[in-house]
């Protein structure tokens, strides 16, 4: 499928916006690819990160069970650190409008 017509079908839903296609553009342009090697990698990497924070999730609930509050409170804080460092770097929102776009 060409750039054009992922355009049209990305201007066509209501949630996704002009904003978000030209950074779309812009990581296509910068990696050398096409719209749909970008987008499949943003998508990636959305399902990537909400792994991750579901692993920091069950080794915070471990923590809490099995250790020492001043543990739990130190790792809660680091995470929560994580978290919103994460935000910052990575298109998570972005990445999680697209995963429910089907270019098919």
């Amino acid at each position: 499928m060409d750039d054009k017509k992922i355009e049209m079908i990305l201007l066509d839903k209501p949630f996704i916006t002009k904003r978000d296609i030209k950074f779309i553009y812009k990581q296509a342009i910068g990696n050398n690819s096409n719209l749909e090697v970008v987008i499949g990698k943003l998508k990636k990497l959305f399902l990537v990160m909400m792994l991750l924070k579901i692993l920091l999730l069950s080794i915070g609930v471990t923590i809490f069970i099995t250790g020492d509050s001043l543990d739990f409170i130190s790792y809660a804080v680091t995470v929560t650190f994580g978290i919103i460092v994460m935000y910052f770097i990575a298109p998570m929102v972005l990445g999680a409008k697209l995963f429910f776009v089907s270019l098919k």
